[in-house]
Formats: structure tokens, C-alpha cells, sequence
């Protein structure tokens, strides 16, 4: 409808331009009336006016509708250049959607992998987490063993004390038994010098008894000389003769008795003899046992004051460690960290942007008072790994340098706490002495041992 009235209207205006004449005879109302009148009187001067009418209707429609087919063309001519404007710009739209579909396809396949990656890392995770609960059970048994050993060495402290006080008690009955002993043994040495002027004047008194013997038999063989003078002289002598057989039977009875007395006094030395050398015996067995009481003692004393000493050493210690950790306590409770840095518990850490070695970024954290972190606890490794956002190795302040395997942190303690990773550490041909973490997006970071001339990521704890 709305074609067909353009196309009226198109042609009411070319008619207008093309034929002032018929313009002219429409708007001259006289002029039509005339011409209406001469047309009823001439039939066929209406049906030549009337065709001649309807040549120019058609004329005129022939021409609007060429006029609007052309200006349709050129208005489709224009919409299909719009519509190559638009298939070119949707042909390079689906160069870069073709372009973002590769893109995608790459990145699903990165992001497979990763999700691959992730997998393998969370079983092993959940492995090493297995291991840990096992490990935190054993260290649970351990600590109750450790509990239950430090109760008995406290009772065997204990029994100490008492035995060491038993040992003072014998040490005060030995020292009583030796002060006795002593006493014995004056008073032994006292009779062995009775004795021995006993045995001095006994054998005197035995020389003298000889000499007198000897004097006797010097008589005896004058007797007998002059005996056999007598003999000679008996008639003359009888009396005299008598007189010296009855001095003769004195000096043989004083003779037996002599002898009686002789082997008496031998009997009793040789008793004395007997009695000295079990005394002797006694003596030397009793030194023997002093000397290994002495020893005893000696040692008892000695590891009664190492133990004191030990114990005086020990509770010293543990009243510096009081002091220390109260005075540290007092200056950490109101420690503000330096800008950049982040505060966790009782220490100030800082996380680096940049690499460096191990040796160089140690020397970073002793420039600024601090050291590389020392981790002592899980709660301290969780903390460390949120100062990173993605996987990133990083030094800490562990070493084996002094002793291959034997891990020391930087303050010359022993490690005790491990977090590493598995197959760790492996001292890779046999220059890997410097402790580094793995950052986990699950806040289970993991250690390993690496080249401490290797350039990672460090942390510093003050």
C-alpha cells in the first residue's frame, strides 16, 4: 500500500513535470466544464480523451514504477554494500572468535595439565598428609615414652639422692671405721714394739742362758778333768768327791730346767710369730678394703659433684632461659614491625620480590637485623607460604654445610620440625647444602635441598 501511494504520488508529480498542458486543463474548473460538455455532445472525442487519459495513467505508472524499481535498486544496492561492510567485519569477527577457539583449546589443554599436575600433587599430598598423621602418632608415643622416661630418671634422681645420702652415711661409717682402724693399728704397732723388746730381751736372755750353758760345759769338761784327777786322789777325796756329785746333780737338774724354759720360749715365739703374721694379713686386707672403699668413695664423691655441678649448671640455665624469655616476652608484647614487613606472633618477617643466592640473601637479612626464617612450627610454615600467590621456591635459613645430613638452622640449632617433600633431601651430586620451600596453594608448603649458589626467592625473620 504504502509502495502503490509513492508510486501515485511519483506519478502525479512527473505528470506535473512532464505535461503543463494537462496541469493546466485539471486546474482550470471553466475549462473542464467546457471540455466536459464538448465531450457528451462528441462520444468519440470522450473515448479518445479517455484513452488519451488513460496513456498518460499508464505512461505515468510505467514511468513511477521505473522511478521507484530504481530507487528499490539503489536502495538495495546500498543495503548490500551495508551487508559486505557487515560480512567483512563478521568474516574477521570469526578470524579472532577462530583465533579465541585455538586460544581456548590451547589453554583447555594447559589447564588439563594443570589439573592433571594438581591431581598427581594433591595424592601426594593427601599421602604426605597420611604420613604426617602416622608421624604425629609416633611423636604422640614418643612424647608419652619421653614422659614416662623423664618420670623414671626423676625417680632415679630421686634414688640417687637417697643412695647419695646413704653413701654419706657409709662415708661417715667408713670414715669412723677407718678412725678405728687407725686406732688398731697404733695400738697393734704399740704391741708389736712390746713384742719385739719381749722378743729382744728373750733372745738375750736365751745368749745369756747359752753363754752360761757353754760355761757349764767349759765346767763340766774341768769337772770331769778334774774328775779323773779325783779318781786318781778318790780315797783321799771321798768327801769332796760327794760333795761334787751332788753339785754335779744341781747343775744337770739346772741344766733340764734351762732346757724346759728354752723350748717354752721357742713355742711362745714361734706363737707370737703365727699371731704377728695374721695380724699382718688382717692388716694388709683391711688397707686393701680402705683403699677400695677409698676408691669408692673417690668415685661416689666425684659423680656426686659432677651431678651437683650438672644440676647447678642445668638450673642456671633454665633460670637464664627464664630471664631471657621473659625479657624477650616484655619486648615483643609491644614489637612494631618495619614497613614492608609482617608481624606473626613474636617475630617480623619480610618476603623478597627478587632472587639472589643463598649466601647473598642471607647477607640482605643480617644487613637489616634480621637472618633468614627459622621455621618452628606449622602454624609459622602456613604463614610463610601466604606471603607468596603462586608456585615459587624460596630460601630459609636450614644448612648442612658444617656436616653432610646433619641439618642445622642459622642459629646453630639442630632441625627437629621437617616439612620435606618426598625423596628429600637428596643431596644431588653432592652439592646440595642449603634448605629451600616449595609455596602450595594449600598452604602445605614442602622442602627440598638445592645448590646454594642457585637464584630463589628468600624470607627474612627478625
Amino acid at each position: 500500500m504504502t509502495v502503490k501511494y509513492q508510486t501515485s504520488t511519483e506519478t502525479a508529480m512527473d505528470i506535473d513535470d512532464g505535461n503543463g498542458g494537462y496541469k493546466h486543463l485539471i486546474m482550470n474548473g471553466s475549462k473542464l466544464k467546457y471540455s466536459v460538455y464538448a465531450l457528451r455532445n462528441s462520444p468519440f472525442r470522450a473515448a479518445t480523451l479517455i484513452l488519451g487519459l488513460m496513456c498518460v495513467a499508464l505512461v505515468t505508472a510505467v514511468i513511477g514504477q521505473s522511478v521507484h524499481y530504481w530507487k528499490v535498486g539503489k536502495d538495495n544496492q546500498r543495503k548490500l554494500e551495508v551487508v559486505g561492510g557487515e560480512k567483512d567485519k563478521l568474516q574477521s569477527q570469526l578470524k579472532s572468535v577462530q583465533n579465541e577457539k585455538k586460544n581456548l583449546e590451547v589453554s583447555h589443554e594447559h589447564l588439563q595439565q594443570s589439573y592433571n599436575f594438581i591431581s598427581k600433587r594433591t595424592n601426594q599430598i593427601q599421602t604426605n598428609n597420611n604420613l604426617l598423621k602416622s608421624e604425629a602418632n609416633q611423636l604422640k608415643d614418643s612424647q608419652s615414652k619421653l614422659q614416662a622416661s623423664n618420670a623414671a630418671l626423676k625417680k632415679d634422681l630421686e634414688q640417687l639422692k637417697s643412695s647419695q645420702e646413704q653413701l654419706q652415711t657409709d662415708k661417715d661409717a667408713l670414715s669412723t671405721a677407718k678412725n678405728l682402724l687407725q686406732t688398731k693399728y697404733e695400738s697393734m704397732g704399740q704391741s708389736k714394739n712390746v713384742l719385739q723388746a719381749n722378743y729382744d730381751s728373750v733372745i738375750k736372755e736365751r745368749d745369756n742362758l747359752q753363754n752360761k750353758f757353754n760355761n757349764v760345759t767349759r765346767s763340766k769338761e774341768k769337772l770331769q778333768m778334774s774328775y779323773n784327777v779325783l779318781i786318781k786322789d778318790i780315797e783321799h777325796l771321798q768327801e769332796r768327791y760327794t760333795s761334787s756329785s751332788n753339785e754335779r746333780d744341781t747343775i744337770a737338774s739346772s741344766h733340764q730346767n734351762l732346757t724346759w724354759e728354752k723350748e717354752t720360749l721357742q713355742a711362745t715365739y714361734t706363737t707370737l710369730a703365727k699371731a704377728t703374721d695374721e695380724l699382718m694379713a688382717s692388716y694388709n686386707s683391711t688397707v686393701e678394703e680402705k683403699k677400695f672403699l677409698e676408691s669408692r668413695l673417690k668415685n661416689v664423691t666425684a659423680e656426686r659433684d659432677r651431678q651437683r655441678v650438672e644440676i647447678s649448671n642445668m638450673s642456671a640455665e633454665v633460670d637464664a632461659l627464664r630471664a631471657t624469655v621473659t625479657r624477650l616476652n616484655a619486648t615483643i608484647k609491644d614489637k612494631v614491625c618495619q614497613s614492608g614487613w609482617k608481624k606473626f606472633e613474636n617475630s617480623c618477617y619480610f618476603g623478597s620480590t627478587s632472587k639472589k643466592t643463598w649466601y647473598l640473601s642471607r647477607n640482605y637479612c643480617q644487613g637489616k637485623g634480621a637472618d633468614l626464617v627459622i621455621i618452628n612450627s606449622k602454624a609459622e610454615m602456613v604463614f610463610i607460604n601466604g606471603f607468596f600467590s603462586n608456585n615459587k621456591e624460596v630460601w630459609m635459613g636450614l644448612t648442612d654445610e658444617g656436616v653432610e645430613g646433619q641439618w642445622k638452622w642459622v642459629d646453630g640449632t639442630a632441625l627437629t620440625l621437617e616439612y620435606w617433600a618426598d625423596g628429600q633431601p637428596n643431596s644431588y651430586n653432592g652439592n646440595q647444602d642449603c634448605g629451600e620451600f616449595w609455596y602450595r596453594s594449600s598452604g602445605n608448603a614442602e622442602w627440598n635441598d638445592e645448590k646454594c649458589s642457585s637464584q630463589k626467592f628468600w624470607v627474612c625473620e627478625m
